[in-house]
């Protein structure tokens, strides 16, 4: 009895001991990415954005032009202003502890329209073929579902009905996270011909319908609802998505990025329709490409990539590049490639 009454004192007292041990670890800080006052997309009017974090006692920094902030770019004290007809601006920003961590880079693009009427009514007199030209693009705007906060996204549609999707500001509500949800709310993140929206038919209503293909990796992929395909007019895209048509909707509102668009370099113009999109972020496609790829730099340092269709690029210091390589008729092709 005596044995077993000290064994049970020795247990409680280890139990104790590592109670106490770890009530006195210092907890990991949060460092969570900033927040944006105005979502991405297109706007009617000047706007002034505020940016928000959390985190306590952290700075925030950010850029306009499109690079990547740190200490050294402009430290946020007061709302930033988006104005002007006609102008395209990148804001990215991050959070920084006074312990030098930080976050994850929140991003978001903004159009200033003054002529673009949010209340428009839909189009709906376009044919399937005109359904099939508008969605193809570089698309940008924000995402609502009934289980998050709305977030930042990138949709890039390809010719061949491809997609690229990048999710670039935090949207869940998790307190313990600094979390980008996906575009299409599961799904892997990366580039992958799997990756699919296609627009099936026209509804009664006038609107056209279609369905995205995700894929959860390792060859696996489902087919979701594109309930609606809506156009205000060929620059505004509305998509609603339903998960095995019962959950949802998922809601997109994106604004088309074309060639009238300004890039951060003014004056780049793309020579050729070879790498798609441009600019990018994240992955490039290359069509009809028949050889290793060389990527150089503004100063002359190349790096060679091999024959590859889909290309990343997100480890890439941002600014504007050459892309060096051959097409399928043995042609050497070489265009400029801006990373934003």
């Amino acid at each position: 009895m005596k044995n077993l009454k000290a064994k049970f004192t020795i247990l409680l007292a280890l139990f104790l001991i590592t109670m106490n041990s770890g009530m006195s670890q210092t907890p990991i800080p949060d460092i969570f990415s900033p927040t944006f006052s105005h979502l991405s997309g297109r706007y009617n009017s000047d706007i002034q954005i505020q940016l928000a974090t959390p985190t306590p006692s952290a700075e925030i920094y950010y850029t306009l032009d499109g690079t990547d902030p740190d200490t050294s770019s402009q430290k946020y004290i007061s709302n930033i202003s988006i104005s002007g007809d006609g102008t395209f601006k990148t804001l990215k920003a991050i959070t920084i502890s006074q312990d030098s961590l930080k976050s994850l880079i929140s991003s978001a693009i903004y159009l200033i329209d003054y002529s673009f009427n949010p209340n428009a009514s839909y189009l709906t007199n376009l044919t399937f073929g005109q359904y099939n030209n508008f969605i193809q693009g570089d698309w940008f705007g924000y995402a609502t579902t009934p289980w998050t906060y709305d977030y930042n996204v990138k949709l890039s549609i390809l010719p061949n009905g491809n997609y690229i999707d990048t999710s670039t500001s935090r949207g869940f509500n998790f307190p313990f996270n600094d979390v980008f949800p996906r575009v299409f709310y599961y799904g892997i993140s990366a580039a992958s011909p799997l990756k699919t929206i296609v627009v099936y038919n026209i509804l009664a209503s006038g609107y056209a319908n279609g369905f995205v293909t995700i894929d959860f990796g390792s060859g696996t992929t489902n087919q979701d609802e594109l309930r609606y395909i809506k156009f205000i007019d060929d620059k505004n895209l509305y998509l609603e998505m339903w998960h095995h048509s019962q959950y949802g909707p998922l809601k997109y509102y994106l604004t088309k990025k074309d060639s009238s668009i300004p890039t951060s370099i003014d004056a780049f113009q793309p020579e050729t329709s070879f790498i798609y999109p441009n600019p990018a972020s994240d992955f490039i496609f290359i069509k009809n490409v028949d050889s290793d790829i060389q990527l150089i730099n503004q100063i002359g340092q190349s790096v060679t990539l091999k024959n590859n269709e889909t290309i990343s690029v997100s480890h890439f210091s941002r600014g504007l590049y050459i892309v060096e390589f051959k097409n399928n008729e043995g042609k050497l092709i070489r265009q400029k490639l801006v990373l934003e």
